[in-house]
């Protein structure tokens, strides 16, 4: 697993818009907001990526979501990368994820895959 100083930076090398999850760390008591990144963008080394948004139609390798919407939370200081499997299109991570968040856990929008990858890009990026 490959490690930044502080907090996690997210890849999208998918051909999709995605969710993730981050805020920015020289705020005090900033919480993470969801946030998209689009095809081959990565969130800025000075915004905390703490997970990727996860809807509840999402295909993802290893993962059931039930139906669900889902944050798959990382360490801090992880670098992860989601690809797509080029054969069943399911999203993939290059890092183990830390935990899944689903329901009642949190209180997550219900937007489908459709809606995520067609949101405009608003993630701060390098």
């Amino acid at each position: 697993m490959e490690n930044t100083e502080d907090w996690g930076i997210c890849r999208n090398n998918t051909t999709a818009t995605i969710g993730v999850y981050g805020y920015d760390p020289d705020k005090k008591n900033a919480t993470p907001e969801l946030a998209y990144v689009g095809p081959g963008q990565e969130t800025d080394n000075d915004w905390a990526c703490t997970g990727v948004y996860l809807p509840g139609d999402a295909q993802v390798t290893g993962l059931d979501l039930k139906g669900e919407p889902a944050i798959a939370e990382i360490v801090d200081g992880t670098r992860l990368t989601i690809s797509q499997n080029p054969d069943t299109q399911a999203l993939e991570f290059d890092v183990p994820i830390y935990r899944l968040r689903q329901g009642a856990e949190g209180n997550l929008p219900q937007l489908t895959q459709a809606e995520v990858s067609a949101a405009v890009p608003n993630a701060p990026v390098d």
